[in-house]
């Protein structure tokens, strides 16, 4: 009997080392498993991260197109305005019938050409009127370069 026993003592002795190598397993098990989702949890937030930024990098596409539609529109009307300009510098002979030094820019040239004072839509006092016709009159046969004197 004392052999029985020492052989269950024996036994048990094996299936309690048997048992702590189990759960020294089970432990390295677990800590693997707490790894795993923990890179599950960092795979699905980089997964996130690239969805945020997909849409983002959509967004920027769209608004590129636009602002390079706006460019085109904004080069359209920088086209159409210099057109206008040079049919108006044209209308008025300028700069080929105009004293350049007197007047170096389209601008300064289109300052001469003044309003029908008869129509003018600002509605000018009629002592004005005078006033201003009086001072084109002058303009016009002493300065204006447009006039050609013979």
């Amino acid at each position: 009997m004392i052999r029985e026993i020492e052989t269950l003592k024996e036994q048990n002795r094996s299936v309690l080392a048997d048992r702590a190598q189990v759960i020294k397993k089970l432990s390295k098990v677990q800590e693997a498993n707490e790894k795993l989702a923990t890179a599950l949890r960092k795979a699905e937030d980089d997964l996130a991260l690239k969805e945020n930024l997909a849409i983002q990098c959509e967004s920027l596409e769209q608004q590129l197109e636009d602002m390079q539609g706006q460019l085109h529109l904004s080069n359209m009307a920088v086209d159409l305005a210099s057109q206008e300009v040079h049919s108006i510098a044209k209308a008025i002979h300028y700069p080929d019938c105009w004293d350049e030094a007197a007047y170096p820019t389209l601008l300064s040239a289109i300052s001469e050409v003044g309003c029908n004072v008869d129509n003018c839509e600002m509605r000018v006092s009629t002592k004005e009127q005078l006033s201003i016709a009086e001072g084109k009159q002058t303009l016009s046969t002493s300065t204006n370069p447009a006039v050609r004197q013979g």
